[in-house]
């Protein structure tokens, strides 16, 4: 991934053999389901397919978001769910990366699919539940945040921490963990990382989907 980043940005062809090197060492990850922070082999392929315009990055791109849209598990609302731990973090970074893929690609898009994730966290689902602090009507109160969770003035202590209630501070725009299993069930305490947790890959991708959307609204793409 920094290879291929440092190829973008300089030009050199060093980076982008070693990119294309390690791509070809890390067959174990090619297949993967996921785009994390330890598992970028899917980001690589898109980054390669754009770079070169090989056909095996390209296949592997476009595999990768034909999966996830037509195979991966889903909860009742219809959010795909990678695994329990930052579920909507998953499918955040999946609509991102497969904006992408459709933005390259001639013959996919899956800019539908992407717009569906993302609208599900902001509260098109089932409870009309949105998993972003701060929007819509019903959002996380108790976001898993050190600094949110202080009081306005005094110590801030696991006292606090463990206190019932919102958080004193509104965490806006932050993007919380989300259904920790496929039956959708979601649990609004700070206590619960799985569920609560807010992490800046959490609103990496998140942010970067959103962005794209707007991208293909004006471009009149959804």
């Amino acid at each position: 991934m920094a290879a291929t980043w440092l190829y973008k940005a300089t030009n050199n062809n060093k980076y982008l053999s070693d990119a294309e090197t390690h791509w070809d060492n890390m067959q174990h990850l090619h297949y993967s389901n996921e785009l994390s922070w330890d598992n970028k082999a899917r980001a690589v392929a898109i980054l390669l397919a754009k770079i070169t315009n090989k056909a095996n990055y390209i296949s592997n791109a476009e595999d990768f978001c034909s999966v996830a849209k037509n195979k991966a598990p889903r909860i009742p609302s219809g959010m795909i769910f990678i695994q329990p731990y930052g579920s909507n973090r998953h499918a955040a970074n999946i609509a991102f990366a497969c904006l992408v893929v459709s933005k390259q690609s001639a013959t996919s898009d899956y800019t539908e699919f992407s717009r569906q994730q993302i609208h599900i966290m902001l509260g098109e689902n089932n409870q009309k539940f949105s998993f972003v602090v701060g929007f819509g009507s019903k959002y996380p109160l108790q976001p898993h945040h050190r600094s949110s969770s202080c009081p306005v003035s005094g110590s801030c202590n696991f006292g606090n921490f463990n206190a019932p209630g919102p958080n004193p501070h509104i965490l806006t725009g932050a993007l919380v963990g989300g259904p920790e299993s496929r039956s959708g069930s979601y649990t609004d305490k700070r206590s619960n990382f799985i569920t609560n947790e807010v992490a800046i890959d959490y609103n990496a991708g998140f942010q970067s989907a959103i962005a794209g959307l707007l991208e293909s609204q004006i471009n009149g793409l959804c």
